[in-house]
């Protein structure tokens, strides 16, 4: 009798749905990446951390319904544009705020190209934070 060959099955990039030749980075919320796609999240992860909501893309992130207004509108610029990039974006409101949580790549396509605007985003969110403060003082 002959043995059998069984086939690896071979995982897919959860963002672009290309192969992996080699083990993966798993981003929680996404699923296992590539290399390619693995930088494209380190510009999402920048772009959330200047919105304040890093914990969106790992199990989600608590938004205060008293959170100042600067908060509010970075957590909802972070929400709209994240959303019009392909992520599928999740935002439970419950009493005392809201969880918002991306919960994967609905449009490849569109996320793809996001990747530099989320650094440009990002950029900008700091700008104005750090032009917020300055008038502050």
């Amino acid at each position: 009798m002959g043995q059998l060959n069984h086939s690896t099955v071979r995982a897919r990039c959860a963002m672009c749905g290309r192969a992996l030749s080699r083990p993966g980075r798993v981003v929680p919320g996404i699923g296992e990446v590539g290399p390619e796609c693995h930088r494209k999240v380190q510009a999402l992860e920048a772009f959330a951390r200047a919105a304040g909501l890093e914990g969106s893309l790992y199990g989600g992130a608590w938004v205060p319904e008293d959170a100042s207004q600067d908060a509010l509108l970075r957590a909802q610029a972070f929400i709209l544009r994240a959303r019009r990039s392909g992520l599928r974006v999740e935002v439970n409101h419950v009493p005392g705020g809201a969880w918002v949580q991306v919960s994967g790549v609905e449009r490849p396509k569109a996320f793809a190209r996001a990747v530099d605007s989320w650094t440009a985003w990002a950029r900008e969110l700091e700008a104005r934070a750090a032009l917020r403060e300055v008038a502050r003082d």
